[in-house]
This record gives C-alpha cells, sequence and structure tokens, in this order.
C-alpha cells in the first residue's frame, strides 16, 4: 500500500523502475511496467482522457511541467519525460526496448484509453 505522503515519484524510481532494471539484465518481460511507466507519463501530463485537468502533486513538479510543456503529445512526451534524470537516470532512456514499450504503451493509452489498453495488456499475458 502506498501512503498518501509518498510522492509518486519514489514510486516510480524505487520499485517500477528498480523492477524494470532487474528485468532488462535477467532478459525478462517487463511490458506490464512499461505500462505503469506510461500511465505515470499520462498522469503527470496533468489531462485526463476527458481533457480534465489532474492536479499533480509531485516534489519534481516544475522539472515535470517543464518537460510536458515544452514537448508535443505522443513520442515527444515520452522522450522529454525519459530525460528527466532525477527520476529515469542515465541508462534507462538509453536502453531501447525500455524505450519502445515505454512509448508503445504511452501511444495505446492516448489512442485507446486506460481501460482497453489494460485490459488488451492483460490478455496477451
Amino acid at each position: 500500500m502506498i501512503r498518501a505522503d509518498v510522492a509518486i515519484k519514489a514510486v516510480i524510481v524505487e520499485r517500477m523502475l528498480d523492477s524494470v532494471r532487474w528485468h532488462l539484465v535477467h532478459h525478462h518481460r517487463f511490458d506490464l511496467l512499461a505500462l505503469g511507466v506510461a500511465g505515470w507519463m499520462r498522469y503527470v501530463g496533468g489531462v485526463d482522457e476527458q481533457g480534465n485537468r489532474i492536479d499533480v502533486s509531485d516534489p519534481l513538479l516544475p522539472v515535470l511541467q517543464n518537460a510536458v510543456m515544452q514537448s508535443a503529445e505522443g513520442e515527444a512526451r515520452v522522450k522529454a519525460l525519459l530525460g528527466v534524470e532525477a527520476i529515469f537516470g542515465n541508462e534507462l532512456p538509453h536502453e531501447p526496448l525500455f524505450v519502445a514499450q515505454v512509448t508503445q504503451a504511452y501511444l495505446s493509452l492516448l489512442e485507446n484509453g486506460a481501460k482497453a489498453t489494460v485490459a488488451r495488456y492483460i490478455s496477451e499475458r
């Protein structure tokens, strides 16, 4: 369970990205982790699927907002957010499989919505 006072960044870095790194080293699937990262990217974009504003809470909010505002929606947004070194470090943004899977998941969230995307990812397991 995640406490309300724990920054989303800590969850992404300490739980998801460390797991992604392990899966990369061991050549295991991590598509659901990539989907989780893509979902976080949608969240920090500050707009939900219906176009409503989301109040984003994160200690790195100014950096995240800058990445969002300086990028177009889609692949450019993924690339911009992967460039936030305080979250993704230096290696993951240069890991082609990670970038491809996060980008694919992000684009699916944009095109199909969260519900359909999650259903598809689960059905492919």
